[in-house]
């Protein structure tokens, strides 16, 4: 079992979710972008399969620190069986982040589109601020874990990725920031640092470029006037940057169009007991497809993405309205917080580990996972800690930057985009 989360099909050599208003990993409250329906049963149920895919990742990373691998455990098996199951799923969580990505963000593409309120400076301001207020101080705060460790001389093999955890950090340089920074991670050069999980937001990045390039040159509307030139260069810029990411993450770019067709498609009138039997159906094959080896690879990814498109499909046709309770308040506070956890979750794993566990990883026993147990609770902590100053303030830090631009403060262009973490959503 590997916790290496990248997308298998043409990839990078180098090693490798969540806004909460949109990431990666993932970025929600949701449900059909600008339908109105943003507190409905739908909205709380994408909401917990963001924060349980968010948590996927964690576990996965966590095991892989301070666990040996499945075939090295020589006792308890069958009851450490299900366990080792559950934390092999990283690589199949980040699908569906770009999934909902896909949903959540071409959904607010078209919708600006249908309303005529279309302009790249302020989609683009959204996109950058969302990534940019979480990215930023994750880069800086793994540059600060990485150099404690390094320099205390903790576990150094663990630092040099001489450790066979399926972790491979590197060497955090000044170019490998900046390159980080503008998403150009897995391209032009690694993940940061031990921040391998950084991957996945050079993709996000990218398809949010894509995506409403390709929109522009086909979409018709009296609403958006865009004369034969500029359809033109739109396309030249997709063909171009397309070309320039075919080795890399392009390949991704079909699994989050999928979510984007979600917001296309007629809510479906379905009962609750549907509901359950996809979802009955959808998690042995989400988890089976960690394991199986004769399917791998592209296939695997795009085989997951069309189970998860049918899977979310009939989750929105839950249309009722959403009742509070603490489950949901729960479910809200976990998903508003996944892309800080995401992001910054590793780092900090990893001086937990090297203070810990060093360069032996611990066979699961009683004690040591008491231990690792309080140490994967300390890591939500302390993701949630962090998202308090950056990701719930995502609005705050919008809104500045659009007086600092001497712009209109816009409201959130995505029904997720709330700066409370529990998930009061509002509408464009």
């Amino acid at each position: 079992m590997t916790s290496d989360c990248r997308l298998r099909y043409p990839e990078p050599t180098f090693s490798a979710g969540p806004d909460r208003h949109l990431s990666t990993i993932g970025e929600i409250p949701i449900t059909q972008p600008g339908s109105g329906r943003h507190h409905t049963n739908a909205s709380v149920l994408l909401d917990l399969i963001r924060a349980l895919a968010a948590l996927v990742v964690l576990f996965e990373h966590w095991r892989n620190f301070f666990f040996v691998d499945f075939h090295e455990v020589v006792t308890h098996r069958l009851l450490l069986f299900v366990p080792y199951v559950l934390s092999a799923a990283g690589h199949q969580a980040v699908i569906i982040f770009f999934v909902l990505s896909g949903y959540l963000v071409g959904g607010s593409v078209f919708r600006m589109l249908e309303r005529g309120t279309w302009t790249w400076t302020t989609y683009l301001t959204h996109r950058l601020i969302r990534l940019w207020v979480v990215l930023l101080p994750g880069l800086l705060l793994c540059y600060f874990w990485d150099s404690f460790g390094v320099h205390l001389h903790l576990a150094p093999a663990l630092y040099a990725g001489d450790v066979p955890n399926h972790m491979l950090p590197h060497t955090p340089t000044i170019k490998s920031f900046f390159e980080n920074l503008f998403f150009l991670q897995g391209i032009l050069g690694p993940q940061f640092g031990s921040d391998g999980a950084l991957w996945s937001l050079a993709n996000e990045f990218w398809y949010y470029i894509l995506f409403p390039l390709g929109a522009l040159v086909v979409y018709r509307s009296s609403k958006i006037r865009t004369s034969t030139v500029m359809r033109a260069s739109f396309a030249l810029a997709f063909v171009a940057i397309a070309w320039l990411l075919r080795d890399t993450v392009l390949s991704g770019f079909p699994i989050w169009m999928t979510g984007a067709l979600l917001y296309r498609l007629p809510t479906l009138k379905l009962s609750t007991r549907y509901r359950v039997l996809a979802a009955v159906v959808y998690v042995p094959i989400f988890f089976a497809l960690a394991h199986v080896s004769f399917i791998t690879g592209i296939s695997s990814d795009y085989l997951l993405t069309v189970f998860t498109f049918f899977f979310f499909w009939i989750i929105l046709s839950a249309t009722g309205p959403a009742t509070p309770s603490l489950a949901e308040r729960a479910t809200r506070t976990v998903a508003g917080f996944s892309y800080t956890l995401y992001v910054v979750h590793m780092p900090f794993l990893l001086i937990l580990t090297a203070l810990a566990a060093g360069t032996q990883r611990w066979v699961p026993d009683p004690r040591h996972v008491g231990i690792a147990s309080s140490f994967l609770v300390l890591a939500m902590v302390y993701a949630y800690t962090i998202a308090t100053l950056t990701e719930f303030r995502t609005d705050t830090w919008r809104r500045k930057f659009e007086t600092w631009l001497k712009r209109p403060a816009h409201p959130a262009s995505l029904p997720s985009q709330s700066s409370s973490p529990t998930g009061t959503s509002r509408l464009p």
